[in-house]
């Protein structure tokens, strides 16, 4: 692919884009800060309060347990004011298609709201999405503005996700080719320093070095300074070779640029792990769409409860000439 330019905007251009014909929203379910049936005030509302979409669907990730081969059994649900609500049993090509081609079929643009998306919805839903003719792609985000601190013992600590589903890889994006070569390992660190040691060991495996990320500037300026605190050991145990790097925390352009241009210094496949800002995901799925023989290695983080107290910056994203140039190796059309 072409190098992909900055095309960040600001969520207004989301509200004039959703006056156009055939657009419609899309945005994850808040379903733990509903109460008596009263709006949620969650952080992710705030993009569909601005823009105001004549047309939505509510997404809600369902995620149904482990099988036995230690596989994430999960699925989703939509409510919407235009389709029937309606169920599905898993996130894979099969069920996903059906999704977008219900969508495809009545909408050629699309605005995703990904603040509270479960990430395994979202990288099973934009890998699908280049088999479509469409006219727009925009995704939105809305910064936290306080993140909810939690005292264990006398120590404060972010916990943003609550808990993991393991190491299975997102559907629709699973590494193509052979896995036992060597690799490096690309991680974007975030405040969740307790999750690196369990990714570092599922990225031992042929991994040659580590490239570690910091995300800046922090969404608020005191926490560049925790998200170094929380991953000291991590830090402090790299080798000499294995400097830090950098990247916006809030743009998935450069996140996409950045692993660009690290696969090509490299002749080694990459495992990229974005424990860092949910637009740190997006732009590694963005870059694993097409690269097929690199993994993201996640630990499939999931959120059950608010993490924020407030909310900060909304920021839609033009993704239209990323999703009508790319190219998904994994399936045939």
């Amino acid at each position: 692919m072409t190098e992909l330019y900055n095309r960040v905007c600001n969520v207004i251009v989301g509200k004039e884009i959703s006056n156009c014909k055939d657009v419609i929203f899309i945005f994850g379910s808040p379903t733990w800060n509903e109460k008596k049936g009263e709006p949620s005030k969650s952080r992710g509302n705030i993009c569909k309060g601005k823009i105001q979409p004549s047309d939505w669907i509510e997404v809600e990730y369902q995620r149904r347990g482990i099988s036995q081969e230690r596989t994430i059994m999960d699925g989703f649900s939509i409510k919407s004011n235009v389709f029937s609500d309606n169920n599905y049993d898993s996130i894979d090509i099969d069920s996903m298609s059906l999704f977008i081609d219900i969508i495809n079929s009545q909408y050629k643009s699309i605005i995703v709201d990904i603040t509270l998306l479960n990430i395994r919805f979202l990288g099973a839903f934009l890998a699908v999405l280049p088999y479509y003719k469409w006219d727009m792609l925009y995704l939105c985000y809305t910064e936290p503005g306080e993140y909810i601190e939690k005292d264990e013992k006398g120590t404060r600590y972010f916990d943003l996700k609550y808990s993991t589903l393991g190491f299975d890889e997102i559907p629709n994006l699973q590494t193509e080719g052979d896995n036992t070569t060597d690799c490096e390992w690309i991680v974007f660190m975030g405040f969740e320093g307790g999750r690196l040691g369990q990714l570092e060991e599922e990225a031992s495996p042929g991994r040659k070095y580590v490239i570690p990320v910091m995300c800046i500037p922090s969404m608020r300026a005191e926490w560049r300074n925790y998200a170094i605190e929380v991953n000291m050991d991590f830090i402090e145990n790299l080798k000499e070779h294995e400097q830090l790097k950098y990247v916006s925390a809030v743009n998935p352009f450069e996140v996409f640029e950045f692993l660009t241009k690290e696969k090509q210094n490299t002749r080694l496949r990459m495992k990229i792990s974005p424990v860092g800002t949910k637009l740190t995901v997006l732009g590694s799925i963005m870059y694993i769409i097409e690269n097929s023989e690199d993994m993201l290695l996640t630990d499939n983080p999931y959120q059950e409860e608010e993490n924020a107290i407030d909310y900060g910056e909304s920021y839609c994203y033009d993704l239209t000439y990323f999703i009508k140039t790319v190219k998904n190796k994994r399936f045939v059309r």
